[in-house]
């Protein structure tokens, strides 16, 4: 699919009231996709980073297996609760990306769901239940590309003990039939936004086969800058909605310049691998 057809299909989208729903904030997406970005960093090299200003990294988990990864952070101003899972950073992540099924959904087995995010996730929720703050706070989970995936799966596990999340997946795929987004929004009371841009086109080439496995998105799909920290209503990206200030817009650190760059830049920021930190991709 053309990125021409997929802009077309997304306004088709907004179109038929997919737009920008109110919790969906330049700053709350700017919080997500920053979040996102740190996932992919140690936890001792976090306090460095220019996306972790007023964010305290609580702990980092990975499951030995997929490799899947998350970091939980707070916010120093409030308390929110942030789980941020990483996208791909190493071969194996590639293999739970391609491991497709589909298969039944555990929680509920009419609705079919990819099955390398389902064993990813429930994975990774037995490493970040016990990392979770004690807290009555908020809580926030994202995750960019795979890390959409497999937060998507963390928001349904979060419900079914009894707390939940809001979800915003950056650059995140589709990962089940209609009958997995139905039960989605039934059992999350919290809302789902994915943040997406006309020119990646890791998203765009697997449009056809998501397409194929009538997979949808269990949420509202946003179309947002690549370069820019802004959100769009409408088609036409020369009218942004919601912008952040000069002021308030993150310096992009880019690393790995020339791999996957359109699908790793998100309203502005840099998401993924960093060369300086090579214990995430050279891993098997």
């Amino acid at each position: 699919m053309s990125a021409l057809t997929l802009v077309i299909a997304i306004g088709l989208q907004l179109a038929c009231g997919l737009v920008v729903p109110a919790t969906a904030t330049v700053d709350r997406c700017l919080l997500a996709a920053k979040a996102c970005s740190l996932a992919f960093v140690p936890p001792k090299a976090q306090p460095y980073e220019p996306y972790a200003a007023g964010l305290t990294c609580v702990a980092q988990v990975e499951d030995p297996e997929s490799l899947a990864g998350a970091t939980i952070l707070t916010r120093d101003s409030d308390g929110l609760v942030i789980v941020a899972c990483r996208g791909s950073a190493s071969v194996r992540n590639f293999r739970t990306n391609l491991d497709i099924g589909p298969v039944a959904l555990e929680a509920s087995p009419g609705a079919k769901v990819h099955n390398g995010f389902q064993n990813a996730g429930r994975e990774l929720w037995k490493l970040v239940r016990p990392q979770l703050p004690k807290s009555s706070a908020p809580v926030l989970v994202t995750g960019h590309s795979l890390g959409g995936g497999t937060a998507t799966m963390l928001s349904l596990a979060l419900h079914a003990a009894g707390r939940e999340a809001e979800l915003i997946t950056v650059a995140g795929p589709r990962l089940g039939d209609g009958a997995f987004a139905k039960f989605y929004r039934e059992t999350c009371s919290l809302p789902a936004t994915h943040l997406i841009h006309d020119t990646d086109d890791v998203l765009s080439s697997n449009t056809q086969l998501w397409d194929r496995l009538n997979f949808e998105h269990v949420g509202t799909v946003v179309r947002c800058g690549k370069d820019v920290p802004c959100l769009y209503e409408t088609a036409d990206a020369a009218t942004p909605e919601l912008c952040a200030s000069d002021a308030d817009a993150p310096p992009k650190t880019p690393s790995l310049k020339g791999v996957f760059v359109d699908h790793c830049s998100y309203l502005g920021l840099y998401i993924g691998v960093r060369l300086e930190h090579p214990w995430g991709y050279l891993r098997f």
